[in-house]
């Protein structure tokens, strides 16, 4: 969707008190959704939890995917943003395998534990009604 239509989406979620919402893939690619940071900051100011997938810690680029992912990651602030596999294809590690390649390139870019405990669990939880 663009970032027109996600603001409605965002704005009508909000009206209809709809408390978890997921924006995910917000890096994806310009042709597909690509949000500046700016506009991920609005989202999760709107209430949405912004996920990164995975796949920013291995394969081409990811050096500079991680890099890229971790300073959106910053500006956003873990308190708003989850972190998943989204893998499973042929050629992809596995969904435990890709969380912790996620967790490792994270941590080197110096997130805390207690941030990827927020982005890992406490977030996904609160997001399934668990906590």
């Amino acid at each position: 969707m663009s970032v027109d239509e996600l603001s409605l989406l965002l704005r009508a979620a909000r009206e209809r008190k709809i408390t978890r919402i997921i924006v995910t893939h917000p890096q994806l690619g310009k042709e597909y959704t690509y949000l500046t940071v700016a506009q991920m900051q609005e989202a999760a100011r709107q209430g949405a939890y912004i996920e990164f997938v995975s796949m920013f810690a291995f394969g081409d680029g990811s050096p500079a995917r991680t890099r890229t992912a971790a300073d959106a990651i910053r500006a956003i602030g873990p308190g708003s943003v989850i972190v998943s596999s989204d893998t499973g294809l042929a050629g992809t590690p596995l969904h435990p395998d890709a969380l912790v390649l996620a967790a490792r390139a994270l941590r080197a870019q110096g997130f805390s534990e207690a941030d990827l405990h927020r982005m890992f669990k406490e977030n996904p939880a609160t997001l399934l009604g668990l906590n």
